[in-house]
């Protein structure tokens, strides 16, 4: 109830020619846990208001242990055309250390009866877990050989707080790679997806040719989209938001006052600024006569002569782009743009 009546708060501030719906993508969390019935009401709402473009995208995050054919004859009838699947690691050991339920062994099975549904599956694994090792890498790139997706992501370890695989890093009972090696594993990684026909999109994206992932391609090049949820995030009409993470003051909220934990209308600076610092995460970078028809020429050449003066950073024939694609090696330049 919560999130419709966000929806229609949403519908309010959106004018009739933005009303085309490109992209749906339900995750953040693991929405394979939770009953396909429960989203009926949502997803009614949504496709009774929103007409779909031509090529639209849909796409739900799952896990592979709450994966079953109920959640995939639900939402395929619902016109889900793409799956993110978290694979995580090829090791049942290491899976076990993670606190991971699944095996890769059910891993494989579950991967081939979403096949039975769907041309588009995307593959999540992380980068930096403990005994990630050459052996790992050939393991990983042997799985996705086998598996064949259409995409993939490689997502560099967090260690958070309030995790166990944090409070087992910091009393020195768990051991991770250092950045020498998730360096050296990516690179091994993308040579190896690259020889098996996938390119590299992003830094930590790769796809074969036209299964680059649309909806996230809205992120990074600075689009309009729009979040409904707890922790959901928008960005529309130069606002950022982020909705509060507290689940009881979201639905408490979200008819009257909704609370955030982050909202604020950009200047063309900021929006600038947030632009280049997603825009540099694509491989094919930012085209600067694009962006100077959104933002004025003189405004991007201040940020374009002071991000050009890293080594990190090249810029020729109006495109800039980061030379060498590796996040462990680029946390640096990130850090710049965001303190300009």
């Amino acid at each position: 109830m919560a999130m419709e009546c966000e929806l229609r708060n949403m519908k309010k501030l959106i004018t009739p020619e933005e009303y085309e719906l490109k992209t749906l993508y339900i995750g953040g969390g693991t929405p394979s846990f939770v009953k396909p019935m429960l989203f009926r009401n949502i997803l009614e709402n949504i496709f009774s208001d929103f007409p779909v473009c031509k090529e639209f995208e849909f796409t739900v995050e799952c896990n592979p242990d709450s994966l079953d054919e109920d959640f995939l004859i639900f939402f395929t009838s619902y016109g889900m055309n793409r799956i993110s699947i978290g694979v995580q690691s090829v090791s049942d050991r290491i899976l076990k250390a993670i606190n991971r339920i699944h095996s890769i062994g059910e891993f494989m099975k579950k991967y081939e009866l979403a096949r039975k549904y769907l041309e588009n599956i995307s593959l999540d694994f992380i980068v930096g877990l403990p005994e990630s090792d050459c052996d790992n890498v050939n393991s990983t790139l042997d799985l996705i050989r086998k598996t064949s997706p259409e995409h993939l992501s490689f997502y560099l370890l967090e260690l958070h707080e309030e995790t166990v695989l944090f409070k087992m890093y910091d009393n020195d009972t768990l051991s991770v790679p250092g950045v020498d090696t998730n360096v050296e594993n990516l690179e091994r990684i993308s040579h190896g997806l690259k020889e098996s026909g996938y390119t590299r999109y992003e830094i930590s994206n790769f796809a074969r040719r036209g299964y680059e992932s649309k909806h996230n391609l809205t992120y990074w090049n600075n689009g309009i989209y729009y979040g409904i949820g707890a922790s959901a995030g928008g960005h529309f009409k130069n606002i950022r938001y982020v909705n509060t993470p507290n689940i009881k003051e979201y639905i408490e909220s979200i008819s009257s006052s909704p609370k955030y934990g982050y909202r604020e209308a950009n200047t063309v600076e900021k929006e600038l600024k947030e632009h280049f610092f997603m825009g540099l995460r694509k491989v094919d970078g930012i085209s600067i006569p694009e962006i100077e028809g959104i933002y004025g020429k003189s405004n991007v050449e201040i940020f374009t002569e002071k991000i050009s003066s890293r080594e990190e950073i090249l810029l020729r024939d109006g495109i800039m782009k980061i030379k060498d694609f590796y996040l462990t090696r680029n946390t640096g330049i990130f850090e710049f743009i965001s303190n300009l």
